[in-house]
């Protein structure tokens, strides 16, 4: 959306062989004049790009590149809340790799109906990713995701 992760999925997905393309990739401080926060109705022009390119789907970072927004390929928004809870079922289901989740308490409940379909232990943290930081480095966290900003 015009900001610091301009370049930065791309570069991601290319590295791991998928094809994608960039909409919004040039760094501008005025954010193309759209609000620059993953939401709706913010990400409309991505929402058409997926629809008009028939693409599976389509992501995009926020100003600073600490948040992403997601449509998947009909067009439907895709909350933080709940590509954090996928991103987590992934690794932890699909893939079977070890380790336990991390989340701070103001993240989706889904988590927990995720952990215990793949028997992970949950830990719960306070607000603020040096809380999940810290026990990442303490223990055995496969995956861990701070609380995400939003308004729906």
């Amino acid at each position: 959306m015009h900001g610091s992760a301009a370049g930065l999925l791309p570069e991601l997905f290319g590295r791991n062989g998928i094809h994608s393309d960039e909409i919004r990739g040039t760094r501008d401080p005025r954010f193309g004049g759209v609000h620059p926060e993953p939401i709706e109705p913010h990400i409309e022009h991505l929402r058409q790009a997926v629809r008009a390119g028939k693409y599976d789907a389509g992501f995009c970072a926020d100003g600073d590149g600490d948040r992403i927004g997601a449509i998947d390929r009909d067009g439907s928004f895709v909350n933080p809340h709940q590509h954090l809870c996928a991103a987590r079922v992934a690794p932890a289901g699909t893939r079977n790799l070890p380790g336990d989740i991390a989340r701070t308490f103001s993240v989706t409940k889904l988590n927990r109906q995720a952990c215990r379909k793949f028997s992970r232990k949950l830990h719960e943290t306070p607000i603020g990713f040096k809380y999940i930081c810290e026990l990442m480095l303490e223990q055995n966290i496969l995956i861990g995701g701070e609380e995400v900003r939003h308004r729906y």
